[in-house]
């Protein structure tokens, strides 16, 4: 995953609207326009992020045995989603071997 930042300078409300093109609104904001922090709202934002860590087994990752997960290794390759993906097309490929034309393959999805 690429990080990206952008910087933007100017009065507030310059910046607020420039963030609000990226569908940043001034209430998601951690701060108010004097830039003191809105403390409530950060504690309970801080808050919400634990609690929504601790409910995933592993941080980020809120994968469902249905899901395709993309990326190399043994833990790819065991998902559940990816090793029924694998079935399906596995079981495709005789008949797809096996067809024709283009437009017999084409029709087989």
């Amino acid at each position: 995953t690429r990080l990206h930042m952008r910087l933007h300078v100017g009065s507030h409300l310059e910046c607020q609207y420039a963030l609000n093109a990226y569908g940043i609104t001034d209430d998601m904001l951690p701060f108010d326009q004097n830039g003191n922090l809105k403390e409530s709202d950060f504690r309970k934002r801080l808050d919400d992020a634990i609690d929504a860590e601790k409910q995933v087994t592993e941080p980020g990752v809120c994968a469902q045995e249905k899901d395709i997960l993309l990326g190399r290794g043994i833990p790819y390759r065991q998902h559940p989603g990816n090793s029924h993906l694998l079935r399906v097309v596995e079981s495709f490929q005789t008949i797809h071997a096996n067809a024709s034309t283009r437009a017999v393959k084409t029709n087989l999805f």
